[in-house]
């Protein structure tokens, strides 16, 4: 998964050179841009939400004896 540029905590040379990066590079701009919206698309939809209450719901109600219909 190559959406972002990773740099050390409290490094702000290497968090600089991160930025001068994304300003030298419209494509590398557009390429990280787009591939971070597909994480956030598939990470983060209802669908995906719901689906993970859904499965939390359940294994707490059947740990407890009890199902969900």
């Amino acid at each position: 998964r190559n959406n972002s540029l990773i740099v050390e905590m409290k490094k702000s040379d290497q968090l600089a050179k991160a930025i001068q990066k994304y300003i030298d590079s419209p494509n590398l701009r557009k390429k990280m841009s787009f591939a971070a919206r597909k994480t956030i698309e598939k990470s983060f939809s209802v669908d995906v939400y719901s689906k993970r209450i859904g499965y939390i719901y359940q294994k707490l109600w059947s740990e407890r004896g009890r199902r969900l219909v």
